[in-house]
């Protein structure tokens, strides 16, 4: 029967697989085997020494004499490759590297296998008695494991719930067969079963060899453009349309020998590498280029032949340039977005000073007319202070003193009705007060009006403005008063 295990898979290889703009992060199956190719060169290099160079990223420094050292770099979950870059140490290695450090420091590099073409590698270190293995997967969340040579687990990065799948625990036996998944060539006996299994579930051609081939999307697409078939499209449709399952066979096959070429030279040999490129959303701004780092590829897929590509010597050179680059842009995209929010915050700031700044010039005008207009009604602001001040001696309430006045105000006394409030709390009353000599330019010179300004700074006809007075202090002392809230509320010449 058809492989149909593989379909949940295929969905987790979809899923790693770049969406929009965003960079490729994790390596293919068949990525994978590209980079085993080259670190079987470092076979017969000794350990000399591991490094963490973080919680789930560790660093493999082989040495031999007479050769130039390399670096083996395994990210859990994300990535392994040979590395020429240099990274921050931990000054301490944690309990985990401590503890391979132990077990494979001074071992020679025996062997490096991938199982099948999963995203698991296999590391051979010593031999007879002190052999260990190390693997590494990529799949899922990842993991480090290293094992004796009978592939007992000795320990473990990261340790599974009991209730997952394939636990590690140490002393466990690791099981190098979970559901292995190996590379079939195509056939035309293969394709045609899939073909009709296909049918039977009415399935489309791109799931059919996403669940049944290894060759992952980007070989599929690549293999496919040619013909420029439908791969969303239902196989049974796409049977109809040939004229049948056998006619099908004929279009397809060639497609998947082409992907069994591929899959050959990318594995087992030392292949190039690519890297495509993008636009740069920050291009423009200070430092940063116009074109990013967008995806690594062991060989250039038709469908990138029209994007501009960066070519390496080999893949695994790609992939540490690659994760480099994206280390730099990310910190870069991180400085151009802290950038972005300090000057956002910076204007926020400036805005809300200059508000800031707006109310407090509107108070110091305010202030500035209000002591204005009791110098100028000085004599018509003591009155009201002695009329108000007499009647309190005499012992009468504010509120008995509020009545007098309103009484006094039906009856048209002026100086009562300048009075438009008293505040037995503050030991205040409001007076509204007019510019007696404020001369209209629409009339006549000599006819002069009683008009001032109001509070926005606009004139107000007949309106005048309500002015606080202490009662317990002379009209120039209560101007006075004014002035020097003044002081402390205008803008210093700085400020503006």
């Amino acid at each position: 029967g058809i492989n149909a295990e593989y379909g949940a898979s295929f969905k987790n290889h979809q899923r790693e697989l770049r969406g929009g703009s965003m960079p490729k992060t994790r390596m293919t199956g068949l990525d994978l085997s590209a980079v085993v190719a080259e670190m079987r060169g470092c076979l017969g290099m000794r350990v000399a020494n591991v490094y963490d160079l973080g919680p789930k990223m560790y660093l493999l420094k082989l040495a031999v004499p007479d050769r130039p050292k390399a670096y083996i770099l395994m990210d859990s979950g994300v990535r392994m490759h040979m590395t020429s870059f240099m990274r921050d140490k931990a000054d301490t290695p944690n309990n985990f590297c401590a503890k391979l450090r132990k077990h494979i420091r001074t071992k020679r590099l025996e062997d490096v296998r991938q199982f099948g073409v999963d995203r698991v590698v296999d590391l051979t270190f010593g031999g007879g008695e002190a052999e260990n293995h190390l693997i590494v997967e990529l799949y899922g969340m990842g993991n480090i494991i290293l094992t004796d040579g009978a592939y007992t687990i000795i320990n473990v990065l990261r340790q599974h719930a009991p209730e997952q799948e394939h636990v590690r625990s140490v002393g466990d036996v690791y099981d190098t067969q979970q559901n292995i998944r190996h590379h079939h060539p195509a056939t035309q006996e293969r394709l045609q079963a899939m073909v009709q299994e296909a049918v039977t579930r009415d399935g489309t051609l791109k799931h059919m060899l996403g669940s049944t081939t290894v060759y992952g999307n980007a070989v599929i697409t690549h293999c496919l453009a040619p013909i420029s078939i439908r791969t969303n499209a239902k196989i049974s449709a796409l049977v109809e349309e040939h004229g049948g399952v056998a006619e099908l066979v004929d279009v397809l096959l060639p497609c998947l020998l082409e992907a069994d070429e591929i899959v050959n030279e990318t594995t087992g040999k030392v292949s190039k590498g690519f890297i495509t490129l993008r636009p740069n959303k920050h291009a423009g701004v200070e430092g940063a280029p116009a074109m990013v780092y967008d995806e690594f590829l062991p060989y250039l897929y038709r469908q990138y032949e029209q994007a501009e590509v960066a070519e390496f010597g080999s893949f695994g050179a790609a992939i540490d340039d690659f994760f480099a680059k994206i280390e730099a842009q990310k910190i870069e995209s991180q400085k151009f977005a802290q950038q972005a929010d300090a000057v956002a915050r910076v204007e926020k700031v400036r805005a809300a000073q200059n508000k800031q700044l707006a109310q407090l010039e509107s108070v110091a005008a305010l202030n500035e007319r209000k002591a204005m207009l009791i110098e100028l009604n000085h004599e018509l602001v003591d009155n009201a202070i002695l009329v108000v001040t007499s009647y309190l001696a005499q012992g009468i309430s504010w509120d008995q003193l509020w009545q007098l006045i309103q009484d006094e105000q039906s009856r048209g006394n002026p100086l009562a009705k300048i009075i438009q409030r008293v505040n037995f709390g503050e030991n205040e009353i409001q007076l509204l007060l007019k510019e007696p000599y404020y001369v209209n330019e629409t009339q006549d010179e000599d006819e002069v009006v009683n008009e001032s300004e109001d509070e926005e700074g606009g004139e107000v006809g007949s309106q005048g403005l309500v002015v606080d007075i202490d009662i317990s202090m002379t009209s120039f002392a209560n101007a006075r008063n004014k002035y020097t809230c003044l002081l402390y509320t205008s803008p210093s010449p700085r400020d503006s």
